[in-house]
């Protein structure tokens, strides 16, 4: 079962809410958690025992490290034997994942990176313990988020959990809204970006033209960013119908003025996870280079393992973690005197450009979109194939730009501060046409 279907939006999404909120307030963790262990189980039949087991074996190395509280070394152990078992089950994935030419199992690196905050945080004693299971569970197999993200703080989880979540009708609406805004993202313009890239991507050899590879990555960047986003918006909209406040993921990042700000923007979980977990204690060494160095490596080689072990997504990271590296420590003062418009424009031309390397299946592919984006392969800059394409689709693409801004989202702000009594009626409204839509979609 996916997130974006039938099947989830009228008859898995109703009972999970009605299970929940009829439950007993203190059981209703544990019901969630036989819900999302549920959804998993339907969504990813054959991975389903892996992922199990690596949060069996963190509770496990969570418990000893509770009933040993005073033995640091043995504390350090059962920290680091998390934290190697997470990586060899994330490798043995992504090489699965290769061998076999397909896409990571559902949530793998979401329940891996989940359970190594967990430990990390119980290790720097940020968590009250003890961890039980239905906690934990709950905590790496929460269904809302398995597909995508957020990752999620265990200590924020921690202490929404004490307060016992509920939601009133308002958060019900909105959370609903946030739903079916992030399906109709998944849906359309990451769908229909998607096929235009994929389209571009089969263009024969005396098909292809400079501008066909500008347009080819411009696509695969908006469809990413419209599908991995849409996820996180489902997740963060199911979080607020079940009273829990999730982490925003991504914030509008293709207005970024820096690829340094791009890293906050773009995944931003994933930043935060890496500053909480592996370089924290670093941070205030603001003289270690090498230090500084390895944490903004380990940020882009991490977003890019996110997607997969293959060459181009790693490229991808390493090529943006190069210009992040440039921008803090070769040119910082220059990048500083530009105005800001230069500067998105800027960070949106390397970003785009990063998307060549992540297209490519291996090193030789990625290194040859490069060098097309850039006019190095001798290719002509357009043709009549792909003026013919641009002239039937370039209005839908200067929309998905447009709604990929914060444009749209500043108009909904004013509209709900100039009209603060429309704002709950609009919000119901708004649900039933998205809803409508999304059926629309799924059918």
């Amino acid at each position: 079962m996916q997130l974006a279907s039938l099947t989830f939006f009228y008859i898995f999404l109703p009972a999970c809410l009605g299970l929940y909120y009829l439950a007993p307030r203190r059981v209703r963790p544990a019901v969630l958690l036989v819900i999302s262990l549920a959804f998993y189980a339907l969504a990813s039949p054959i991975g389903f025992f892996l992922p199990v087991a690596s949060v069996l074996m963190d509770l496990a190395a969570l418990s000893a490290m509770a009933r040993l509280d005073q033995k640091p070394r043995f504390r350090r152990a059962c920290l680091w034997f998390s934290v190697t078992k997470t990586l060899v089950m994330l490798i043995w994935s992504g090489a699965t994942a290769l061998q076999q030419g397909s896409s990571l199992m559902v949530g793998v690196m979401v329940i891996g990176l989940s359970g190594v905050d967990c430990a990390v945080s119980v290790y720097n004693r940020e968590a009250a313990g003890p961890v039980g299971p239905v906690r934990l569970g709950l905590y790496c197999f929460f269904f809302a988020r398995l597909e995508q993200g957020p990752l999620w703080s265990y200590p924020d989880f921690e202490s929404q959990l004490e307060e016992r979540p509920s939601a009133g009708v308002d958060s019900l609406l909105r959370g609903l809204n946030l739903l079916l805004v992030g399906a109709v993202k998944v849906m359309l313009p990451g769908q229909y970006l998607g096929d235009l890239y994929e389209s571009l991507r089969l263009y024969g050899q005396g098909e292809v033209s400079v501008l066909s590879r500008w347009v080819m990555v411009f696509a695969l960047a908006l469809s990413v960013y419209y599908r991995v986003s849409g996820y996180c918006d489902m997740a963060k909209g199911m979080g607020a119908m079940l009273g829990y406040r999730l982490p925003k993921n991504f914030y509008y990042p293709y207005q970024s003025r820096s690829v340094q700000d791009f890293f906050e923007r773009f995944l931003s979980t994933l930043t935060a996870f890496l500053r909480r977990v592996v370089y924290k204690p670093r941070q205030k060494e603001r003289g270690n280079l090498p230090a500084d160095l390895l944490s903004l490596a380990l940020v882009g080689l991490l977003m890019g393992a996110w997607f997969g072990l293959q060459t181009g997504h790693l490229l991808w990271g390493a090529f943006l973690a190069l210009f992040a590296i440039l921008e803090r420590h070769v040119y910082p003062a220059v990048l500083e005197a530009v105005p800001t418009l230069f500067r998105r424009a800027y960070t949106l031309v390397v970003v785009v450009l990063s998307f060549a390397l992540f297209a490519g299946t291996g090193a030789a592919q990625s290194a040859g979109y490069l060098g097309d984006l850039l006019g190095m392969t001798g290719l002509e800059f357009a043709n009549n194939r792909i003026l013919y394409l641009l002239s039937t689709n370039w209005p839908f693409l200067v929309i998905c730009f447009f709604f990929a801004t914060n444009a749209f989202s500043l108009l909904v702000q004013l509209l709900h501060r100039v009209f603060p009594k429309l704002s709950l009626p609009l919000t119901a409204v708004s649900d039933a046409v998205l809803l409508a839509l999304v059926t629309a979609l799924l059918l």
